[in-house]
């Protein structure tokens, strides 16, 4: 797989909405299995019941024209998918960045991560925040890589839950 076969666009039919939905189960999924250790964190950071209702309603928060959901594929396969969502302020926050396991160190999450970070910038949003598990060593270098600083905690969440996760932020006009 190389970057060139790979195309990412924004989530608008119904086709795109389900796909996004198998996408995000699997990301709940991969979770639970490459985190077993970590079942009762990852129960309390998906907030079950929100989280399927979140799926269910797809665009939901991500809706435009403050929002975007986007969708990485190779041909028709669908291979990640990330959401954006307006935080008020002139702030955006990355959620659900997901890649599947096939195409995990291809470069999709970089291309995802590059292609919603551009989408804010031309939304007119300033800042751009996201949060990840201090276990995703991957992520946060992926996410550093790009410019994302550590920050203090951007929202409430039980210490427990804070205290596993990492808080990162950009400027989109650097």
């Amino acid at each position: 797989m190389t970057r060139d076969d790979i195309t990412i666009t924004r989530a608008a039919t119904g086709e795109d909405l389900n796909a996004v939905r198998a996408l995000m189960e699997e990301y709940l999924e991969w979770h639970h299995a490459r985190y077993a250790q970590f079942q009762e964190l990852i129960e309390k950071y998906f907030d079950h019941a929100g989280f399927w209702e979140e799926v269910e309603n797809l665009p939901g928060d991500y809706a435009p024209p403050q929002g975007r959901l986007l969708i990485a594929r190779r041909g028709a396969d669908p291979l990640g998918s990330v959401a954006l969502r307006d935080l008020g302020e002139g702030t955006a926050e990355m959620r659900r960045m997901f890649v599947t396991q096939r195409a995990q160190g291809a470069g999709v999450g970089t291309l995802l991560a590059r292609r919603v970070m551009m989408e804010a910038k031309e939304l007119g949003y300033q800042t751009m925040r996201l949060d990840t598990g201090w276990q995703q060593r991957e992520a946060v270098q992926m996410y550093e890589r790009l410019g994302f600083r550590h920050i203090q905690p951007y929202y409430k969440a039980p210490v427990a839950l804070q205290d596993s996760l990492v808080f990162m932020e950009t400027s989109l006009h650097s």
